[in-house]
């Protein structure tokens, strides 16, 4: 039955961002078992040692800036404010916890084809491994546009600038 609900999801018409009206089937039964395979207190933690965008790409987002300084980088705000500080693209915390969110989001959609794009990426042409490669560049890609497109809408509705 998940997978019906899934499929639905999947052809309902809806961009990769935006949320479904189908609805997904939750298995309890399913979700007990996994939490009991896994070790109380001694389970393996995610160590992802990369250093951050904004550290790793420091000197090209100087370059090109990605948000106007002064103007909150919440497009659902985009209010112009004094920042205290020359890194903050925020005017509140509020409009930063909206970030933070909006941000798990679109990673929590993304980071599976992220994965299989990876892990596939040098997959014989003509095999499903490659197949599934270029099946999650395409979904980044749509995700990455529909986002893009919500975040200009949304800066548009608030008043803000593209």
């Amino acid at each position: 039955m998940r997978a019906n609900a899934v499929q639905s999801a999947a052809y309902s018409g809806a961009l990769p961002f935006q949320k479904s009206d189908a609805a997904e089937v939750h298995d309890a039964s399913a979700a007990t078992a996994c939490r009991a395979a896994m070790p109380a207190g001694n389970a393996v933690t995610l160590h992802l040692e990369v250093e951050p965008f904004e550290t790793a790409c420091e000197p090209e987002l100087t370059a090109c800036a990605m948000h106007v300084a002064g103007v909150c980088d919440n497009p659902g705000c985009s209010v112009v404010f004094a920042p205290s500080t020359p890194w903050q693209k925020y005017c509140c915390s509020a409009c930063r916890r909206c970030a933070v969110n909006e941000a798990r989001a679109v990673g929590h959609k993304i980071a599976p084809a992220l994965l299989a794009w990876r892990q596939y990426k040098r997959a014989k042409p003509g095999t499903p491994e490659a197949d599934l490669c270029r099946a999650a560049r395409r979904y980044i890609t749509q995700v990455q546009t529909a986002w893009a497109a919500d975040r200009s809408r949304r800066r548009a509705a608030a008043g803000g600038g593209a």
